[in-house]
């Protein structure tokens, strides 16, 4: 993620929308419907995002040499080292 200020603006403005007073407070489920490019790296559990929806990548699966799936979002890449 991009630092700076109009980096910083929309993560304020995100958290003060969730209602939290820092990231650490915030509870995964309310994330939901949030555009994850918004959240900050530290508000997540890893620092590994998902290419395509940004979501944190927490595992991936490996199902075929040329299926990987990464987890919690589902999205599929091509490698298992995107």
């Amino acid at each position: 993620m991009t630092p700076g200020p109009e980096r910083d603006r929309p993560a304020d403005e995100l958290l003060e929308s969730l209602d939290a007073d820092d990231w650490a407070s915030v509870e995964p489920q309310e994330l939901a419907a949030v555009d994850m490019r918004d959240v900050p790296d530290e508000a997540l559990p890893t620092d590994r995002r998902c290419p395509h929806c940004h979501w944190p990548v927490l595992q991936v699966t490996t199902t075929g040499p040329h299926d990987h799936r990464l987890r919690p979002c589902g999205c599929r890449v091509a490698s298992p080292e995107w």
